[in-house]
């Protein structure tokens, strides 16, 4: 990698983040929506929504964030780092981070006029959630130039070149699905210690948190496992077919 590769993967790097930063504070303020609108509405639909609530937010804070800096990650250096390769894989990635809020604008009015109802009983977010989120926009941002600069040495705890002949270098799959997956699923476990020490969450509720995280990495990380597997059969029965 030359100097102005290094740059502008730096840049395209922090793009992202912004992009993933909003999806996060998004994420946020919907959750302390939640909160606030739930003491208005009925106990049953409240436990009933909860569960779905807390796993839509915990996905778009902590899964999709990183799996999309290990698949940016993966797009570059499935071929030549070139500039021109560098900014439109970045720039496609980005525009697919705002999808969701371009079909949300093509909703019916009364559509959304309904959800914006719902501002009136949001409650400012706690502006140390604010700064959480930009110490895990920084941390995604550190992740993603990680992958890219220092591929060699992350292979070499990360990676499974004996499926290869040990050939060095010869499987960047560890690095950009597994790798970015831990640390993720570390920095989750991180944020939640850190609201129990900021007071903003009690003991009871960080243990439950911390066992259901657990059992949502361990149920993501398996479908991973099978997603790729079943592609590697599927890639290979298409050989054998084309032999």
């Amino acid at each position: 990698m030359t100097p102005s590769h290094i740059f502008i993967v730096v840049f395209i790097g922090m793009v992202l983040s912004m992009e993933i930063y909003m999806d996060m504070r998004e994420a946020v303020d919907e959750d302390y929506e939640f909160r606030q609108v739930a003491k208005y509405t009925s106990r049953i639909r409240y436990k009933m929504l909860s569960g779905y609530i807390w796993w839509c937010t915990r996905i778009r804070t902590y899964v999709i964030p990183v799996q999309t800096m290990g698949a940016t990650a993966a797009l570059l250096l499935n071929e030549s780092l070139s500039v021109s390769n560098i900014v439109l894989n970045g720039a496609g990635v980005g525009f697919i981070l705002r999808v969701d809020d371009l079909l949300g604008d093509m909703l019916p009015f009364t559509v959304r006029h309904w959800a914006n109802e719902l501002v009136k009983f949001k409650e400012p977010v706690p502006i140390i959630e604010h700064r959480r989120l930009v110490i895990q926009t920084c941390y995604l941002w550190t992740l993603f130039i990680s992958m890219i600069v220092m591929t060699e040495p992350i292979m070499k705890v990360w990676g499974d070149e004996t499926a290869n002949g040990g050939m060095p270098c010869s499987d960047i799959v560890n690095v950009c699905r597994d790798y970015p997956f831990c640390m993720g699923l570390v920095l989750a476990l991180l944020v939640t210690a850190a609201k129990y020490g900021t007071k903003l969450s009690t003991l009871r509720s960080c243990v439950v948190e911390t066992c259901l995280l657990l059992v949502l990495g361990h149920i993501f990380y398996r479908g991973l496992k099978f997603a790729w597997t079943t592609h590697m059969y599927l890639k290979s029965f298409s050989c054998v077919l084309r032999g």
